[in-house]
C-alpha cells in the first residue's frame, strides 16, 4: 500500500527546490528521473548484497512465531543532486516490549564544546560519513522480512532472514552504535561516560584528539591535519565510507563544514570557530512562505489579536524549526521559543502572529551565531578576574528567574552556562511548581542550573584531557542574594523557606563540592534574556553578552595567542 505523503505536499517542495523529501517508489518511477532511480536502486542492492544483509527462505521454512516484516525502498534526490534509494524494514510492525532501543548520540552542547575546546588549542578537524552505516551491524535475533520488488530475482520467494541490522529496525540504531563503539575502542578511542558519543584518545606526544560520532557522521580533531586525517583513515579501513572534505576554504585558512545543520567556520591557525544555522534559516523561511517577509528587530512574544488559528497554518512544524534553531545556535530566541510551545495544543491567531514575527527576526539576524575566539575569551574572563579559568574548568553559569510570570502562576526559570568565554547550553522553561517568592523562584532556578552542571562539568573535564575526579569549581553567578544565602548555609532556615521541597536542598550540597554561587548585579545578569520579553535596544545589549554575533570582527583579526 502507498504511504507516500500527498502530493499536495510533495508539490510544495517542488517548488520551493528542497530536494529531500521522500518518495515512494510509484512517485519516484513516475518523475522524468525514472532510469536515475533505478540505477541508485541497482547500487542499493548490490551494496546490501556484498554485505550479505539476509538470506532468503522459502515459506515453508517459516517458524510458528515469526512475524513477517514487510520492506520498502525510499528514493530521494539529496540537496547536492545525488540520487538515492534506501530499503527500510517496517519496524513500526515489530511487537514484543524487551527490546532495548536507545542508541547514543553526541549531543548539541557536547558538540559545541568540542568544537570550542579543538579551536582553542589550534586543532585540525576531518570528517567521514559511514555508507549504509547499520547494515555494518550484525543482528543478534530472529527477524524475517518480505523483500520489494528490484530486490530480488522476482523467480523464487521474497521471504528473506535479516542477517545484519536494516534501516527501520527498532533495534538498529543501537546495533550499529554499538558495533561503531567496539571499533573505535579497538583503535584506542576512549568514549566518555556522560556523553557516549563522545571520545578521546592520546597522540604519539600525549596530546588530546577527541572524535564526535552522531550516526553515521564522524568528526575528528588532531593537532595536525596528518594527524586528523589518519585516525580517519584507520576508521574507513573497518567501515566503508566517504570522506567529508569543507564545502569551501577560505584564503585566511577558515574551512567552511556543515554538521547537524551548522555552518562552521572553523580556523585551527587563528583558533577561532563560529557556529551559525543561516541556511537553516532560510530554508524554513521558505518552507513556511516567509521568504520575501520583511524582517523584524525582536522576536514575537506577545502578539495583539484573538481568534482562532488558521486551519491550514502548520503551526507545530514552525515552532519545531525555531526550537532546533533554539537550541543549537540561537540562545536569544529561547523565551519566545517556550512561549510558543506551551500553545501548541490551542494556538490562537496571536500565537501563529507571534511565530511569523519570529521567524522575520530570524531572517534579520541569520548571521547571527555562537563565536569563539582566544581574545573573546580573554575579555570574559576579564569580568571576574578573582575566578581562576583553569579551576572552574573553563565554565561559568548563570541563573535567573520570573516570578509567577505565567498563566497558571509559574515562574520561569533561565539558565545559561558559558565555556572559554561561549554560550554552550541555556534553557528558558516553566518550573516544575508553583513558587511563593521570589526567593524561592530563584533557588530552585539555581538548582537546575547546578544540576546541568554536574553533566557539562564531566564534559569539560573529558575534552581537555582530565580525570573525572579533578578538582574543578564551577561559579554560578545569581542575582538574588537571600536565595544565595538559603543556597550557603545550612542554618539559613525560616518559617518563609521551611516548605521548600526537600530535593531543592541538593544544591546545599553542590555548593559543598562543585559549584561557588556568586552574586552578580541584574544589569549584568546574562541569563536575564532567557526570562522575560526585551524591547528592541535591551535585546541588543542581551545579544551582545551571549556573545552572539557581536564581535564578528575577531573572526577578521584572528589571534594566535
Amino acid at each position: 500500500r502507498d504511504r507516500s505523503p500527498s502530493r499536495g505536499l510533495g508539490d510544495v517542495y517542488k517548488r520551493q527546490e528542497v530536494y529531500m523529501t521522500n518518495m515512494s517508489e510509484k512517485q519516484a518511477f513516475s518523475t522524468a528521473d525514472k532510469e536515475k532511480y533505478l540505477a541508485a536502486r541497482s547500487v542499493e542492492r548490490a551494496s546490501l548484497e556484498a554485505k550479505v544483509t539476509w538470506s532468503l527462505i522459502k515459506p515453508a521454512e517459516l517458524k510458528p512465531g515469526d512475524r513477517v516484516l514487510p520492506c520498502i525502498a525510499i528514493y530521494q534526490r539529496k540537496s547536492c543532486g545525488r540520487y538515492k534509494c534506501r530499503l527500510v524494514v517496517l519496524g513500526n510492525r515489530e511487537k514484543g516490549t524487551d527490546i532495548e532501543c536507545f542508541s547514543p548520540t553526541v549531543s548539541s552542547t557536547a558538540t559545541k564544546m568540542t568544537f570550542i575546546e579543538a579551536a582553542s588549542q589550534g586543532m585540525s578537524c576531518s570528517q567521514y560519513d559511514i555508507s549504509v552505516a547499520f547494515v555494518n551491524a550484525s543482528l543478534n535475533r530472529r527477524v524475517v522480512v518480505s523483500l520489494p520488488e528490484g530486490f530480488h530475482d522476482g523467480k523464487g520467494s521474497s521471504l528473506a532472514i535479516l542477517l545484519r541490522a536494516l534501516y527501520g529496525l527498532k533495534t538498529s540504531p543501537r546495533d550499529w552504535f554499538m558495533c561503531l563503539r567496539d571499533a573505535l575502542m579497538e583503535l584506542g578511542w576512549v568514549p566518555c561516560e556522560a556523553e557516549p558519543a563522545l571520545f578521546r584518545k592520546r597522540d604519539k606526544q600525549g596530546r588530546i584528539m577527541l572524535h564526535m560520532a552522531y550516526v553515521d557522521d564522524g568528526t575528528i580533531f588532531a593537532h595536525s591535519k596528518e594527524e586528523a586525517e589518519h585516525e580517519r583513515h584507520l576508521v574507513l579501513q573497518k567501515f566503508a565510507g566517504r570522506k567529508e572534505e569543507p564545502t569551501r576554504t577560505d584564503s585566511d585558512g577558515t574551512e567552511h563544514r556543515v554538521l547537524l545543520g551548522l555552518n562552521i567556520q572553523f580556523n585551527s591557525k587563528k583558533r577561532t570557530v563560529c557556529m551559525l544555522q543561516d541556511q537553516y534559516i532560510v530554508k524554513a523561511l521558505e518552507r513556511h512562505g516567509l521568504k520575501d517577509a520583511a524582517p523584524t528587530a525582536t522576536p514575537g512574544y506577545y502578539e495583539k489579536g484573538g481568534g482562532k488559528s488558521p486551519d491550514a497554518y502548520p503551526f507545530r512544524a514552525v515552532a519545531g524549526s525555531l526550537m532546533w534553531a533554539s537550541t543549537f545556535s540561537r540562545p536569544a530566541i529561547s523565551y519566545p521559543v517556550k512561549l510558543l510551545s506551551e500553545r501548541l495544543a490551542s494556538p490562537g491567531a496571536s500565537s501563529v502572529t507571534a511565530a511569523k514575527r519570529t521567524l522575520k527576526y530570524l531572517k534579520g539576524t541569520k548571521h547571527h551565531g555562537l563565536i569563539y575566539s582566544p581574545q573573546l575569551e580573554r575579555e570574559f574572563n576579564s569580568e571576574d578576574p578573582e575566578e581562576d579559568p583553569e579551576s572552574s574548568g573553563m565554565l561559568r553559569a548563570y541563573c535567573d528567574s520570573a516570578y509567577a510570570d505565567g498563566k497558571d502562576a509559574r515562574s520561569t526559570s533561565g539558565n545559561l552556562v558559558f565555556y572559554r568565554g561561549t554560550a554552550v547550553w541555556w534553557r528558558s522553561r516553566a518550573q516544575s511548581l508553583v513558587t511563593l517568592s521570589t526567593c524561592e523562584a530563584e533557588f530552585v532556578s539555581a538548582f537546575e542550573a547546578a544540576k546541568e552542571l554536574v553533566y557539562i562539568r564531566q564534559l569539560s573535564l573529558f575534552i581537555r584531557g582530565l580525570d573525572s575526579g579533578s578538582d574543578c569549581v564551577v561559579p554560578l553567578m545569581c542575582d538574588n542574594q537571600s536565595a544565595i544565602q538559603l543556597a550557603t548555609s545550612v542554618l539559613m532556615s525560616t518559617k518563609r523557606t521551611r516548605h521548600f521541597k526537600t530535593r531543592f536542598y541538593w544544591l546545599r550540597e553542590a555548593t559543598r563540592n562543585f559549584v561557588n554561587i556568586k552574586y552578580i548585579n541584574t544589569k549584568f545578569n546574562r541569563a536575564d534574556a532567557l526570562t522575560k520579553p526585551l524591547a528592541r535596544k535591551v535585546l541588543d545589549f542581551a545579544t551582545r553578552r551571549i556573545s552572539i554575533d557581536a564581535y564578528r570582527a575577531h573572526l577578521q583579526k584572528g589571534d594566535s595567542k
